[in-house]
């Protein structure tokens, strides 16, 4: 369909804080430009504020919000 997908990405809690999240999207990133892909998404939990942080710092933007109970 045009676009890269982050379908789950985790860092084990004894390792975080080394830049390794950032490091695993700047690789799905490249994954992506490399299949010359138009648009990369990822999904993610609004309550987990960790991953908002990264997303974010990566340049990813709310696109829409889905409440699942």
């Amino acid at each position: 369909n045009g676009r890269g997908d982050i379908g789950l990405l985790a860092v084990a809690e004894r390792a975080r804080g080394r830049g390794l999240g950032g490091a695993l999207v700047r690789a799905a990133l490249a994954w992506t430009a490399g299949r010359r892909f138009d648009t990369a998404q990822v999904a993610t939990q609004g309550a987990n504020a960790a991953a908002c942080r990264l997303y974010a710092a990566a340049g990813y933007a709310v696109e829409s919000v889905v409440p699942v109970r």
